[in-house]
This record gives structure tokens, C-alpha cells and sequence, in this order.
């Protein structure tokens, strides 16, 4: 498999989700889980920043979008056909979902 960095930036976002499991919310485990997921990132190389001469910093994030927006959109795909809804309808109810959480 070759070294697709959104593909991979992918993988460690499952691990974040899994790593930040409800159920076992708050423990050792999860905060060891979750470090380790992003020392993955950091390893992997999908994130790159660089301080300019004016001490400002420039972040290259391009992979980690990337990865996030694969899985998301693989997700609608599924939701749509499973639900037989339109993809839209599927990204409003996230909308939707998303703003009752404030």
C-alpha cells in the first residue's frame, strides 16, 4: 500500500474515535490511546509546520483534511444508501446534529 498521507491521516482519525469511546471515557487507557494516535500523526508526517523569520507559524494541513473528508464522505454514501436518502439530506441531519451538541 503505498504512503498516502490522507488515507493514513484517516486511519489515525478511527483511532482518536475509538480511542475517545464513550464507554471507556476518562482512563489511563484512553489518554494513553488518544497520545498515541497523535504521535502517529506526528510520525506519519501530515501535519507540517514551519516558523517564519517574523516568528509566525505556517501549518500545512492539507493531509488531515484530506483523511477527514474521505471518511466523512464515505460515511454520507453509506448513510444515504442504507437510510434511501438523498446525500444531502444525510450531511442536514449532521448539520443538524451538530448544532444541538451546543
Amino acid at each position: 500500500m503505498s504512503h498516502d498521507p490522507g488515507r493514513l491521516a484517516a486511519h489515525v482519525f478511527l483511532d482518536v474515535v475509538c480511542a475517545s469511546n464513550l464507554e471507556y471515557a476518562d482512563t489511563p487507557t484512553t489518554a494513553a490511546a488518544l497520545e498515541l494516535a497523535f504521535e502517529r500523526m506526528n510520525e506519519i508526517g501530515v501535519v507540517d509546520a514551519a516558523v517564519r523569520s517574523d516568528g509566525s507559524v505556517d501549518v500545512e494541513i492539507t493531509a488531515v483534511v484530506d483523511g477527514a473528508a474521505r471518511m466523512l464522505g464515505w460515511l454520507i454514501d453509506e448513510l444515504a444508501v442504507r437510510d434511501g436518502v438523498r446525500w444531502d439530506d444525510v450531511v442536514l441531519t449532521i448539520r443538524d446534529a451538530l448544532d444541538r451538541e451546543n
